[in-house]
């Protein structure tokens, strides 16, 4: 049972990073929620959906690839540091070409120039040394905590001053950009081994060949995350898109948070004791169990409190999002059940079945959304992302079955 101690420990060290962040997120939400108006966040919006598909599109699935491989990963750094770079550079070039074709295509001419001035940010990433994947792999949950917590304070802190003085959601994106910075920096300073520009053409061949799962479950991943937005801004324009995301955002927070505490902790632990079919297994369904009883319990006060929560913490002018975020609390909690399977399945390495399972949500979300959204606007787009979750539950159910048989 060594398995839980660890799993206590780190659900201790990044619960507590976790809330410590969210409590600033938060003061971050409702100033930003009071100072711009619904469409000022529409705009950022178009940046922000911009940018994680052109991170998804290129994603080498590095951290995960050097999570999974047995005893160190000295050799793999140097070239997974120029992958990086590389992808870095490549994103940033997209982003530059396609600012002014994605502002057209959502007939929002102002978001442009922050798509543009929002590139610098994927070429710091870039550079961002990977030894940080050390943290997961080694289990150093109390050292990430400390790490991450000073970069996300410093975000925060350049957002809500931005905030103050610019009112305008270019205060978004600097936050993005000193956060970035200052991670870059930091992990080059405090973290070992230090990369260097040395070029193996067998390891980045390796990274490249064990992440290509991770690369296709990204972009499906984003698409189902996504997809509902891109429609909304399409079709309804940056105020309904504006509401939308800060439906999405409030109503996804306890899946965000303990799926992201969850999946960190338990993936390198499962890891740890793959060998034990049965073992791992039983340690799934804790974790699962845990999952559905955390975020069932958030979202069933989210349900009950919509109104009182939207008018005391957002203000009157986002009222108009209260029947939305129902919808979406139903849809956090299924989605919660479907990402709690991702780090066993990745822990009996089977990369593929985690490509599968959001292709089943794409599908089911792809064909509803459109007629959805024409004929009830946001809550179309809603209920089209929880009946992509819904559907999503079948192929999980379907190769936990047949795993379970094979062992």
């Amino acid at each position: 049972m060594g398995y839980f101690k660890d799993t206590a420990r780190g659900i201790f060290w990044i619960g507590s990073f976790r809330g410590f962040t969210r409590i600033l997120s938060l003061v971050k939400t409702i100033l930003l929620a009071r100072l711009l108006s619904p469409e000022q966040f529409g705009v950022f919006g178009v940046v922000a959906l911009t940018m994680s598909l052109l991170e998804v599109l290129t994603e080498t699935g590095v951290n995960t690839v050097l999570v999974q491989q047995k005893g160190k990963v000295t050799e793999y750094i140097n070239s997974a540091w120029v992958v990086s770079i590389v992808r870095g550079f490549g994103i940033a070039f997209i982003m530059v070409l396609l600012s002014g074709p994605i502002s057209v295509f959502f007939h929002i001419p102002e978001s442009a120039h922050l798509i543009v001035l929002c590139a610098v940010i994927p070429i710091f990433r870039g550079f961002i040394n990977p030894s940080e994947v050390n943290f997961q792999k080694n289990l150093l949950f109390k050292e990430e905590f400390i790490f991450r917590t000073v970069i996300f304070s410093i975000d925060a802190f350049v957002s809500i001053l931005l905030a103050f003085i610019l009112r305008s959601p270019e205060s978004l994106v600097w936050g993005l950009m000193v956060g970035a910075l200052v991670e870059l920096i930091l992990s080059h300073i405090y973290l070992n081994p230090k990369p260097h520009f040395n070029i193996s053409k067998e390891s980045i061949s390796f990274i490249v060949h064990r992440g290509k799962w991770l690369t296709a479950t990204g972009i499906l991943d984003y698409f189902i995350q996504n997809g509902d937005n891109i429609v909304v801004g399409r079709l309804l324009g940056s105020t309904p898109l504006g509401l939308y995301q800060m439906s999405y955002q409030v109503s996804t927070l306890p899946v965000t948070e303990i799926s992201n505490i969850l999946s960190k902790v338990t993936f390198p632990i499962f890891m740890k004791i793959s060998a034990n079919r049965k073992q791992l297994f039983a340690a799934y369904l804790k974790t699962v169990g845990v999952v559905a009883v955390l975020v069932g319990f958030a979202a069933l006060i989210l349900i009950l409190f919509t109104n009182t929560f939207v008018s005391l913490v957002l203000g009157q002018k986002w009222m108009s999002i209260v029947p939305t975020l129902r919808v979406l609390a139903i849809f956090a909690f299924v989605k919660s059940l479907v990402l709690s399977s991702y780090a066993y399945f990745l822990a009996v390495e089977k990369q593929e079945i985690v490509t599968v399972i959001p292709l089943f949500a794409f599908v089911a979300m792809f064909v509803t959304i459109i007629p959805l959204v024409n004929s009830f606007g946001m809550i179309g787009a809603a209920v089209a992302a929880l009946i992509g979750a819904l559907f999503s539950m079948i192929p999980v159910l379907y190769f936990l079955l047949k795993t379970q048989k094979n062992d």
